[in-house]
């Protein structure tokens, strides 16, 4: 906490005043880190195109955040740590994967996914994959990109025909590309 209250210029009084316990402090992190993603997100949902497309930008926008967002890339890394540091790293996974699953529906009522699974299932699966990427390029120093797109086409390999498929695969690679270059 005295790391903080020196790099943020305040006082110890004011610091515990607003964020009496290290896990207020955290929650606060992992839930303005949670905004801001919802933010940049909220575009692409807004945009024209198929569900399927924008939830791939989406996993790529969030990618990009963590590699450009210093708040964005704490608040995550305090999310690892879920229910050790405080409930709000638990939520923010919980209401992602029920963010996707709405989005996964969408798209199977569209007849785009062929998925004998539910769509909680693999909104669970893509949650873990797009966590894991993140976390697995940070262990290992690969490409969060990299090991997103992997992600995708392994899934996507289960959940749609051959034709969307290929299509979807270049889409993933140039939503890839330009998030990585931003």
């Amino acid at each position: 906490m005295i790391d903080v209250i020196e790099r943020a210029g305040t006082t110890k009084g004011t610091c515990y005043y607003y964020f009496p316990t290290r896990e207020s402090l955290a929650a606060a992190v992992i839930e303005h880190a949670r905004l801001r993603c919802a933010e940049a997100v909220a575009e692409i949902w807004q945009s024209e195109g198929p569900v399927l497309r924008k939830l791939i930008a989406a996993t790529f926008c969030f990618a990009s955040l963590t590699e450009s967002d210093d708040l964005v890339r704490v608040g995550y890394q305090l999310s690892q740590a879920g229910r050790q540091i405080s409930e709000a790293g638990a939520r923010a996974y919980l209401g992602t994967a029920e963010k996707v699953a709405a989005a996964l529906k969408i798209a199977k009522d569209d007849g785009v996914l062929l998925v004998s699974a539910g769509v909680t299932e693999v909104a669970n699966t893509l949650v873990a994959g797009v966590a894991g990427s993140r976390l697995y390029a940070d262990a290992d120093g690969g490409d969060c990109f990299d090991r997103l797109t992997q992600v995708w086409h392994v899934v996507l390999r289960g959940i749609v025909a051959e034709e969307d498929f290929t299509v979807l695969s270049r889409y993933i690679r140039r939503t890839a590309r330009a998030y990585r270059n931003r």
